[in-house]
């Protein structure tokens, strides 16, 4: 499903009325289908709900909600956030809903509206919509608002809960915070970036009549990855097949003490397909790792003495790689400098695909230069925290426009990047990315990115491509990590437990 800016969303609203859908329509559509899925959610007949408008077309929207509430029998009281309404669509709604003799007030009688919101069962927050950037300065929306996030009832946000920006996540000041965020046509980028990404609640997105040529000629370029997506993006296996056409992963992975990295990048390529997966390991924790994993080749090379690779494990690590489909480098590989010079050597001159993860990316800190000229396709999956210290930029700086941040830096160094944490953003090199909507708090442990990036190298030596093998991983990972939660609780979940649950996801994709 396409992502839109608001930018986007309004070309894609010019096209509907290029096509004969007047912007009244449009409002109508949007509100009714607001309406609707208010109604589907919860029973409205008889109950005390309340509409809170703003004075532009996201208060033209409430406008239809509240008139439809009130064909559904709801006691509808609407109040008027910072006057009277002013675009041509909204005064033409506010007189429709007028003739329906709703109760109506504003906020000169603030006293009321606030008592009016404490024994309210339904909220519609109809204010600013995606309009919005900066901070509330009206102080009686500020009020209002404050007033809302003080109540128990539902919340509904209609495109975007008032006082967020729609296209970064920003939020300054006070803002809603909803059940349930209802977006017309397309979702927005600000619905999944934090800190708004929080207060939208449940993101559902409704159909507004907008033409099939509005999304495509609208120019977007994020999409949102569902179930749907990811299971067309995965290749259905031959019978007429073996394991020569499932590809090689060759892992270079961990190090003393850092031996579990090594284990479970293996295990994620297992589990999601690899033909055959190899996996390099320094001499010191060659014995440990190769005890847990029968179905994986488990290959020694020489150490340093703090048992990390040698510069001298190159010559061999070369001729392994020569078998590979693609190589996984860096879960557990530890910032030794002898360790962090190989990584390089082996970037520059290997000619497969190459997923970069943790010490594989702190690699290249000070040396982004050469992932421009690897001849290599990579993958780079960092944490927020990997990102800036590959960027010199602070972890804030970072996370205060998460998708800009991935899609800039995929672009500039013409790679692949996998910017992980809650909604990850999988960007490509040339400006697409897409957003993940699952994953839980229960799978920030240690070990669970390492499962990432062996499931990314499974599905990149099955031949998808580069942004797709990253999104199916992204999807998949986070999906097995919702399963596990649901059963153990995010507290008691452990990495381990995601993989279990990743066979189980592939039998419901092939149905």
């Amino acid at each position: 499903m396409l992502i839109v800016t608001c930018t986007q969303m309004k070309e894609m609203e010019n096209i509907a009325i290029d096509n004969g859908i007047s912007s009244l329509r449009l409002m109508e559509n949007a509100g009714s289908a607001a309406a609707r899925c208010i109604r589907e959610t919860m029973p409205v007949s008889g109950k005390r709900c309340i509409v809170i408008c703003g004075r532009g077309n996201n208060g033209g929207d409430g406008f239809v909600v509240a008139r439809k509430l009130l064909e559904l029998n709801a006691q509808v009281t609407v109040i008027m956030a910072g006057g009277s309404p002013v675009t041509s669509e909204a005064i033409e709604m506010f007189d429709r809903l007028r003739s329906l003799r709703p109760v109506i007030v504003d906020t000169s009688q603030m006293e009321r509206c606030m008592s009016t919101i404490r024994g309210s069962e339904v909220i519609v927050d109809a204010v600013y919509g995606t309009g919005f950037h900066g901070t509330v300065k009206d102080t009686g929306v500020a009020s209002l608002i404050a007033a809302v996030n003080d109540s128990k009832a539902q919340v509904f946000a209609l495109d975007m809960p008032s006082g967020a920006n729609a296209d970064t996540g920003e939020v300054i000041g006070g803002c809603i915070a909803a059940d349930t965020t209802v977006t017309f046509g397309a979702p927005k980028t600000g619905q999944f970036l934090f800190p708004a990404a929080k207060l939208c609640g449940r993101v559902v997105t409704v159909g507004i009549g907008l033409p099939e040529s509005a999304f495509t000629l609208c120019g977007a370029q994020v999409e949102l990855l569902d179930t749907a997506m990811i299971a067309n993006a995965l290749p259905v296996r031959d019978k007429d097949s073996n394991k020569g056409n499932y590809g090689k992963v060759f892992c270079l992975c961990g190090s003393l003490g850092m031996a579990g990295a090594a284990y479970l990048s293996a295990s994620g390529a297992l589990r999601c397909g690899a033909g055959l997966v190899m996996l390099g390991v320094p001499q010191p924790v060659y014995l440990p790792v190769a005890a847990k994993l029968d179905e994986c080749m488990v290959y020694p090379f020489e150490a340093t003495q703090g048992g990390a690779f040698a510069y001298s494990s190159l010559e061999r690590i070369r001729e392994t790689a020569k078998y590979a489909t693609v190589l996984l480098i860096g879960c557990g590989l530890s910032r030794d400098d002898e360790t962090q010079r190989l990584i390089r050597d082996i970037v520059a001159e290997a000619n497969c695909p190459i997923i970069l993860d943790a010490d594989g990316i702190n690699a290249f800190k000070g040396h982004i230069d050469l992932l421009r000229t690897s001849k290599a396709d990579l993958i780079l999956t960092p944490h927020p925290g990997e990102m800036a210290n590959l960027c010199g930029k602070t972890i804030a700086r970072v996370q205060e426009n998460r998708l800009d941040a991935a899609r800039n830096f995929a672009k500039e160094n013409s790679v692949t990047l996998v910017l992980k944490g809650a909604n990850t953003v999988v960007a490509a090199k040339d400006g697409r990315a897409y957003i993940n909507p699952t994953g839980n708090p229960g799978m920030a442990k240690g070990g669970s990115g390492d499962i990432l990036a062996g499931m990314i190298a499974a599905f990149v030596a099955q031949g998808i491509a580069p942004e797709k093998a990253a999104a199916c991983g992204a999807f998949i990972h986070g999906s097995a990590g919702d399963r596990a939660a649901a059963k153990l609780s995010q507290y008691g979940m452990i990495p381990t437990d995601m993989l279990m649950e990743v066979p189980q996801i592939f039998r419901e994709m092939s149905r």
